[in-house]
């Protein structure tokens, strides 16, 4: 709840939000959380700015990474906490929402790289 808040009050800022967003994805992808941006793309029905289903216009959007930090961390919360999440790393993924929060907080803070937060998990 408190890194809703943060994002709330972030929202309003286009340039940092695209920026976050950027560095989120960066990280996601670099800690190889392929998993992780495969279950966005298939459950991009639940962001409000992709399309339905696995339309090939939400993984062009996730590639071009315009996409609202918002959404992206809720996405990513409700694919962490969705109990049929099935794959061979759920066990680390479930410990990711303490992680994600405290990688996003730093991130924002311009301290800590967020790509470090996503490794050790």
């Amino acid at each position: 709840q408190q890194l809703q808040q943060e994002l709330e009050e972030l929202r309003g800022d286009k340039q940092s939000i695209k920026w976050v967003a950027d560095k989120a994805l960066e990280a996601a992808q670099a800690a190889g959380s392929s998993a992780v941006m495969r279950a966005i793309i298939t459950r991009s029905s639940t962001l409000k700015e992709g399309a339905a289903g696995t339309d090939p216009a939400m993984a062009q959007l996730l590639q071009k990474k315009r996409i609202n930090l918002l959404y992206l961390v809720n996405t990513i919360l409700t694919i962490i906490n969705s109990p049929d999440l099935s794959c061979a790393s759920a066990p680390a993924i479930k410990e990711l929402p303490a992680k994600v929060a405290s990688a996003f907080k730093s991130l924002v803070l311009g301290s800590v790289p967020v790509a470090s937060e996503f490794h050790k998990a």
